[in-house]
């Protein structure tokens, strides 16, 4: 198995049965193959699945302005001051979008300047959505 399996480039069961089928055969051959296969190491790091996300991705639709402002976070080089972090909250309906550079990425940070950029300004919105990041998930 070692021969035909690890030294021949951690091919599938497949592909490894085939190898020794063609020189020999013995009862029970192809289980031994999958078993040998499935309990290789290497071949179960490498061909790990995929992690499937938690929700589907869907389109979110919005009927009227301030009914669903979405929210997400991304990080650029640092300025003078020391910001680094975005927020960038966009109202769905209208795609209206506001960025607002910040210092840091505590909840009680991102709370301020939600009120202050954006519910102080356009108002309050029916549902904030968000990709349920570790931001937006803990207690304020």
């Amino acid at each position: 198995m070692e021969l035909v399996h690890d030294k021949s480039g951690h091919q599938g069961p497949e592909r490894t049965t085939e190898i020794p089928r063609k020189r020999c055969y013995w009862v029970g051959m192809t289980r031994d193959v999958l078993e040998y296969c499935v309990s290789c190491q290497r071949c179960q790091f490498a061909k790990a699945p995929a992690v499937k996300p938690h929700q589907p991705l869907l389109h979110l639709r919005a009927h009227f302005p301030l009914e669903i402002v979405a929210m997400d976070f991304t990080q650029l080089e640092r300025a003078a001051d020391g910001r680094e972090h975005v927020l960038v909250l966009t109202d769905v309906f209208t795609k209206w979008t506001v960025e607002v550079p910040f210092f840091d990425q505590t909840t009680k940070t991102i709370v301020k300047v939600l009120i202050h950029e954006w519910i102080n300004r356009y108002g309050a919105p029916h549902q904030l959505h968000s990709d349920q990041g570790y931001r937006c998930s803990g207690p304020v």
